[in-house]
């Protein structure tokens, strides 16, 4: 096996770290959001005890959800989800020779570039989605200046984003950079916090 340019490795593995953290985040607050929806309905009485905590929690989560996601497909930010994608497809054969070297080899050059191929059209089919996050942030959430209540209520209204959106983008960024891990590492990682899920546990008890 030829020499691996221990540079190009690094900045590879230093842009997928700063990512994957964004990911793990990011399933993590939305992971709680959906729990949010589903205990909101099967424990509602045991929620009503405590309305300003879940409130403000729920409003945070979805702040930090959207902050995630933004960064994560920020096109003026040199680590983005698409130019590392499109720096990974142009280095593949680096890519491949650092996932020879950690002895799995189950990805051939055709099939590594059917999948980075892959995940890069499934970004640019979020064009819509990402143009409405980019409007949102720029307008909305970067901004210190005060707005009225109803300039932002028409922004929001005119660049819709739902959970399903969020969830989307979320699961795209997920994917691929879950397959870049794995190919490189050979470790599949779980993209979300241990134990994550133990909300409605707490709930139970509350409920005895």
């Amino acid at each position: 096996m030829t020499e691996i340019n221990q540079q190009q490795e690094e900045k590879i593995m230093n842009q997928l770290k700063f990512l994957w953290n964004s990911v793990f985040e990011m399933n993590s607050y939305f992971c709680i959001i959906e729990q949010y929806y589903e205990n909101g309905t099967n424990f509602k009485e045991e929620m009503q005890i405590s309305p300003a905590f879940y409130h403000y929690t729920y409003n945070a989560l979805i702040v930090a959800t959207f902050s995630e996601v933004t960064r994560m497909y920020d096109s003026n930010s040199k680590s983005n989800l698409m130019s590392f994608l499109k720096y990974c497809k142009d280095n593949q054969d680096l890519l491949l020779k650092i996932h020879k070297r950690s002895g799995s080899g189950w990805v051939s050059d055709e099939r590594l570039n059917e999948k980075l191929c892959g995940f890069i059209t499934q970004i640019e089919e979020l064009s819509s989605d990402l143009k409405k996050l980019k409007t949102q942030r720029d307008k909305i959430y970067s901004h210190n200046d005060s707005k009225k209540q109803e300039d932002l209520n028409k922004i929001i209204s005119n660049n819709p984003l739902f959970l399903d959106d969020m969830k989307r983008m979320i699961k795209v960024a997920t994917n691929s950079l879950t397959f870049v891990q794995a190919l490189l590492t050979n470790i599949n990682k779980k993209p979300y916090a241990k134990n994550i899920g133990d909300w409605k546990e707490t709930l139970l008890r509350v409920k005895l």
